[in-house]
């Protein structure tokens, strides 16, 4: 490919990008992802005419959005025949983004990007290649003022990264107007996406309204921003090393499948980590790490009750000193409620009961039996209708005699630490007036042994076998 003595600074650019950032080894497949436009245009033809300093085997890669009916087709063939004529093999995909869109209800700019990143990262997986993409310094600044205008924080702030993954993007220190010239100096083809006039997008409104009047601040916008985005880059990184430390300082024992986090020491973190770790326990969590749920996170261990579901059956709640990720199974169909008959044994939920009854005289004898068999005592005479053992309802309420107040099971279970999803398979023993035992938990008031009593009826409960 001949080479024109004017357009090198472009390519030495793209070659020291590739070096400094170590974005692919001589010999190593490189895909690029070509649109048509003059950014992908001019970073292709970069690649190729730099084969020697650079040595990457070079293809390239195309999505058909099937947005802008005759004109993505007309892009389609565009990059086909000049693939064609320059010898790079293409990889060509179509997709129809509006329908992804309307499906998932997100824009089409949105759903263009997640469904361009999905497809080519499978390819760079599958074909063991770097993906170049051909953002350029332009596009960074327009990143670093769009995300400004969304809340975005210090990560959000660093604007596009020269290597993420498998994806490379050698234009990045080359503003547009480089690029442009680059094209002509070359006289390289390309096609003009329509839409980029339109001014409904946000970073077509960037660039045609904002940047004009911020140039004329600074002529060097691009390149200040690009260094102002490299120093936040170094704070950011300072930062995550730190975060990573005490993180590992903030786990809290055990965990099972999840990590646990230690409530207290999360709270002393100052706000600048705090966030940081928060999304990576997250992330070990396998829950979404947005500023929503790290917030989420910050509350929990600050002393806020409750729990919060932060993806579909997962949710994090503080349980002793701890927060503790969990995963909601779906609930059995409620058991119906079995009689427990003097002398006979019942089962419920994973559980078997069993009533006896004996004399007050006799009591002394229940001294000796494990405190893991004998789980309540209550006042046989005082009990009303026969026994029955079923799950929590709404509305059930018990007065606890070792408390001496009265409490909903909803409340009560709560301050147990049981798991809602568990709460429906406790076993509750209640005769024709209420709630008179909880096993393992209480017994009512009103039913409670005392000096009076002449029979004890004692629940036993143990794990089914």
């Amino acid at each position: 490919m001949p080479r024109n003595p004017e357009g090198e600074g472009l390519r030495a650019a793209v070659c020291a990008a590739v070096r400094r950032h170590r974005m692919f080894s001589p010999g190593e497949r490189v895909i690029v992802a070509l649109s048509g436009g003059p950014d992908s245009v001019a970073l292709l033809h970069a690649l190729l005419a730099s084969g020697e300093e650079l040595g990457a085997r070079l293809s390239a890669c195309h999505l058909n959005h099937r947005l802008r009916g005759d004109e993505a087709g007309r892009d389609e063939a565009f990059v086909r025949a000049l693939c064609a004529e320059w010898g790079v093999p293409l990889y060509a995909f179509s997709e129809d983004v509006r329908a992804a869109a309307r499906s998932r209800g997100i824009s089409e700019e949105l759903a263009g990007r997640e469904i361009r990143y999905r497809l080519f990262g499978e390819l760079a997986e599958r074909e063991g290649a770097k993906i170049a993409t051909a953002h350029q310094l332009t596009d960074q600044v327009e990143t670093v003022l769009f995300r400004l205008t969304r809340r975005a924080g210090l990560d959000g702030l660093c604007g596009i990264p020269p290597v993420r993954g498998p994806f490379i993007r050698p234009l990045l220190g080359c503003t547009r107007a480089e690029v442009e010239d680059y094209c002509r100096e070359e006289g390289l083809p390309f096609v003009v996406d329509s839409t980029n006039g339109d001014e409904t997008y946000a970073r077509n409104r960037i660039r045609l309204q904002v940047l004009p009047d911020l140039r004329q601040l600074n002529p060097s916008l691009e390149k200040t921003v690009a260094a102002t985005a490299g120093y936040l880059a170094q704070d950011r990184d300072f930062l995550n090393l730190r975060a990573a430390e005490a993180y590992a300082d903030c786990k809290g024992p055990g965990g099972g499948v999840f990590p646990r986090l230690n409530a207290a020491a999360f709270a002393a973190l100052h706000p600048a980590l705090q966030g940081r770790v928060a999304r990576l326990f997250l992330t070990d969590c396998a829950l979404p790490a947005t500023a929503l749920a790290a917030e989420a996170v910050a509350r929990l261990a600050a002393g806020e009750e409750g729990e919060r579901e932060l993806a579909a059956g997962r949710y994090l709640r503080r349980q002793e000193g701890l927060l503790v990720c969990r995963e909601r199974t779906v609930p059995p169909p409620p058991a119906a409620p079995c009689e427990l008959a003097v002398g006979k044994s019942a089962s419920i939920f994973g559980k078997t009961l069993t009533l006896c009854v004996t004399t007050a005289e006799n009591g002394a004898i229940l001294e000796k039996v494990h405190k893991n068999h004998l789980i309540n005592c209550m006042d046989y005479d005082k009990l009303k209708t026969t026994l029955v053992a079923r799950g929590r309802r709404e509305g059930d309420s018990i007065s606890l005699s070792r408390r001496g107040v009265t409490k909903t099971l909803k409340k009560l279970f709560c301050e147990l630490g049981i798991p809602p999803e568990e709460r429906g398979r406790v076993p509750v023993v209640a005769d024709g007036e209420g709630v008179v035992c909880i096993p393992g938990v209480d017994v009512a008031a009103r039913v409670a042994v005392t000096g009076k009593t002449e029979r004890i009826a004692v629940l036993y409960c143990g794990e089914d076998v």
